[in-house]
C-alpha cells in the first residue's frame, strides 16, 4: 500500500523561510530556501506541495514552476551531462535553464548582506552602549540595595556645605530611598527617571501645595549626585529635567525689598560681619558673591578725593556679568568698609580660615540666617534673605527719582530686568498732557 504523504511546511530560520523534507528521487534529506516574506514563502511552498504530493510530477515537474524550486527539486540527478551551455539529462532532454536560479539567488544574496550590515550597525551600537554604561552598571560582584548604599554613600560623601544643609540632603535622600524600596537593587533605578520626576512633582511643599521649584531642584540635583556615585547614571534633560529659572522665579512671586526705617532697624540687629555686609550692599546694590570678592586692592582714589569701587574675580569666586566699577562710595558705606578692611585685605573671609571665602553658598546661607534672625528682633514682617540688600538699594533709588539707566549700570544689571522687578514703584515714563494740543 503506498505511502500517504503530508504537505510540506515552512518554518522562519533567520530572516528565510525554509523547508525540510525527505526527497523521493534522490532519497535524503534536503533544504529548500523558499523566501524572504510570508506571502512569497507560501506560493513557493504551494509549487513544492503539488510536485511532492504528486508523483506523476517528480521526474518533469509542472509548467509555470519558478527556475529554482525546479532545480532545487531536480538537482544533479544520475546521468546528467552538461554538453555545450544546456544541462541534458541521460535520455538527451534538456533540463530546465537555471538563470531564473541565478537571479534570485543574486537578490537572496543582496537581501543577506543588506541583514549583515544592518546586524553590524546592532553590533556596534551595542558596543558603544556597554562602553557608555562601563564601571558604572556592569558590576562584578553583587549589587547593593538602595539602604546600603546610602549608608555607604554617607560616609564617604564630599559635601562642600554647612552642617545643616548636610542633614537636609541627607533627609531628602532617605525620603528617595524609601519611596523606592530600601530593599531595591541600585542598578534596578536605571531608567525610571519618568518615576522619579512624577515623584518629585507630586510631593506637597510647605503650604499643601506642590513642591516649589526651587525646593524640587535642590532634591533632584541630591539624587541624581546619590546615583551616580554609587554607579547608576539617569537621562537628565529628557526623563529627569530640571526646573528653568523663570520656573523658579514665578513660583518665587515678585521680589521684596525694605524701606529705609525698616532696613536700618534690620542693620541694629544684625551682627557683625553681617552687619556691615547689609549696610555695603545696600549703599552700593552688590550681590551677595560679590561681597566675598571686595579686597583691598579693588579700592582707590579719583581725582576728585572720591572713593572707587572696582570689583574683581577673586579667588575662586567669580562676578556675574563682569567687572564694573562703582563711584562715588558714600561716607557711610565707607566708614564700614575702612572698618571691615582694619581686619585685613579681605572683607569678608572664611572665618574658618580667614582667607578668600571659597564656598560662597555656604557663606549665602549663613548670611540668610542672620538676617531672618535680626528681622525676627526688629519685628519686621517682610521676608529677608540674601539679596534684601541689594533690591533695598535699587527699590530706594528709583524712589528718588534716579533714571533707571543708572540704577541698572550700579547693579551692574539690564534695564529690561530693574523694568520688570520694580515696575509697581516705577514713575510713569511719559505725560500725556505734554503732548495734548489745546
Amino acid at each position: 500500500m503506498a505511502r500517504v504523504r503530508k504537505p510540506l511546511t515552512m518554518r522562519l530560520e533567520g530572516a528565510l523561510y525554509v523547508t525540510r523534507f525527505e526527497h523521493p528521487r534522490r532519497l535524503k534529506t534536503v533544504r529548500v530556501k523558499l523566501g524572504r516574506t510570508a506571502q512569497e514563502a507560501g506560493a513557493a511552498l504551494d509549487w513544492l506541495n503539488k510536485v511532492f504530493l504528486h508523483p506523476e510530477f517528480w521526474d518533469v515537474p509542472p509548467v509555470g514552476m519558478p527556475g529554482h524550486l525546479r532545480d532545487e527539486w531536480l538537482g544533479p540527478a544520475a546521468g546528467t551531462s552538461t554538453t555545450g551551455s544546456t544541462a541534458r539529462d541521460g535520455e538527451g532532454r534538456a533540463l530546465p535553464s537555471s538563470a531564473d536560479a541565478v537571479a534570485v539567488l543574486k537578490l537572496m544574496l543582496e537581501d543577506e548582506q543588506r541583514e549583515t550590515r544592518r546586524l553590524n550597525e546592532v553590533i556596534r551600537r551595542m558596543a558603544k552602549e556597554i562602553e557608555h554604561w562601563k564601571g558604572s552598571r556592569i558590576r562584578t560582584g553583587p549589587c547593593p540595595t538602595l539602604q546600603d548604599a546610602f549608608d555607604a554613600w554617607k560616609k564617604t560623601a564630599l559635601l562642600d556645605t554647612g552642617e545643616r544643609h548636610r542633614k537636609n540632603v541627607f533627609g531628602d535622600l532617605q525620603r528617595f530611598v524609601h519611596r523606592f524600596g530600601a530593599s531595591t537593587e541600585v542598578d534596578d533605578m536605571a531608567g525610571r527617571e519618568t518615576e522619579i520626576n512624577a515623584w518629585l512633582h507630586g510631593l506637597p511643599g510647605r503650604t499643601g501645595d506642590g513642591l516649589a521649584p526651587s525646593r524640587r531642584q535642590q532634591m533632584r540635583i541630591a539624587i541624581l549626585r546619590f546615583l551616580d556615585d554609587v554607579g547608576v547614571k539617569l537621562e537628565r534633560k529628557k526623563g529627569l529635567p530640571s526646573a528653568t529659572a523663570d520656573d523658579i522665579r514665578k513660583a518665587r512671586g515678585p521680589i521684596r525689598w525694605l524701606e529705609k526705617a525698616d532696613a536700618q532697624r534690620l542693620t541694629d540687629e544684625l551682627e557683625q560681619p553681617y552687619a556691615d555686609a547689609f549696610r555695603i550692599q545696600c549703599g552700593l546694590g552688590l550681590r551677595c558673591e560679590e561681597l566675598l570678592t571686595l579686597h583691598r586692592n579693588n579700592f582707590s582714589v579719583n581725582p576728585k578725593g572720591e572713593h572707587v569701587l572696582t570689583l574683581a574675580p577673586l579667588g575662586k569666586v567669580g562676578l556675574k556679568n563682569g567687572p564694573r566699577t562703582i563711584q562715588p562710595i558714600p561716607a557711610s558705606v565707607w566708614s564700614a568698609i575702612e572698618r571691615r578692611l582694619k581686619g585685613g585685605d579681605v572683607l569678608f573671609p572664611n572665618p574658618k580660615t580667614n582667607k578668600a571665602e571659597a564656598n560662597p553658598p555656604s557663606w549665602d546661607r549663613r548670611y540668610a540666617r542672620a538676617l531672618a534672625k535680626a528681622a525676627s528682633k526688629a519685628k519686621i514682617e517682610t521676608k529677608v534673605d540674601a539679596r534684601t540688600g541689594r533690591r533695598t538699594c535699587a527699590s530706594l533709588l528709583l524712589r528718588a527719582k534716579v533714571p533707571i539707566e543708572h540704577v541698572a549700570a550700579l547693579l551692574g544689571d539690564r534695564v529690561d530686568m530693574i523694568r520688570e522687578h520694580y515696575a509697581r514703584i516705577l514713575p510713569s515714563e511719559a505725560n500725556p498732557k505734554a503732548a495734548a494740543l489745546k
